[in-house]
């Protein structure tokens, strides 16, 4: 999906603007080219917050907008949370899935967490956040999903994700657009 006129830096927009999936290999190469599991998925998506409220929105508030009754290991009863480095859904019975571990976390600007939601740690990927300030207020907020080719099933891995994340940062776009 493109992102309309309103969206533009420069342009006045709405305080929400659609989320935008890019799926092509590399910047300026079109999106007809045959993906591969190499591809990272990259989205991205403006939310009317500043960096810092950006980046804590998504760790500090992620158990609020994230749609676990369809992007969960337990299901929209649990709860997900980053805690001590980590991000972990919690079932109503205790019991726990381990979703991922923060590489890098710099606040307001980059989070990074390699990314195992109902697969073990040996099959992880790479998700990167950065959170980069508009000089029109809010924030541009880019994702970038990588590592499928390590994966055995990492081409209908990639296919999922891809559809998946705009669903994810739509939520997240507008549990930060409530807040502000």
């Amino acid at each position: 999906m493109r992102l309309g006129s309103r969206c533009q830096p420069g342009v006045a927009s709405p305080p929400v603007c659609p989320v935008h999936v890019d799926v092509s290999r590399a910047k300026g190469q079109a999106q007809h080219m045959t993906e591969t599991s190499a591809d990272p998925v990259i989205a991205r998506v403006r939310v009317p917050v500043g960096p810092v409220a950006a980046e804590a929105g998504w760790v500090h508030h992620i158990g609020e907008w994230w749609p676990l009754d369809t992007h969960g290991v337990h299901g929209g009863t649990a709860t997900v949370v980053f805690a001590g480095g980590e991000i972990h859904e919690k079932a109503p019975d205790g019991s726990v899935a381990y979703w991922g571990t923060v590489t890098t976390r710099e606040s307001g600007e980059r989070l990074v967490f390699t990314w195992h939601p109902g697969r073990s740690k040996d099959e992880a990927t790479l998700v990167s956040l950065t959170f980069a300030s508009l000089p029109e207020g809010g924030t541009d907020v880019l994702l970038e999903h990588s590592g499928f080719d390590s994966l055995p099933d990492g081409g209908a891995v990639r296919t999922k994700y891809a559809a998946g994340w705009p669903g994810v940062l739509e939520r997240y776009a507008a549990f930060m657009a409530a807040r502000d």
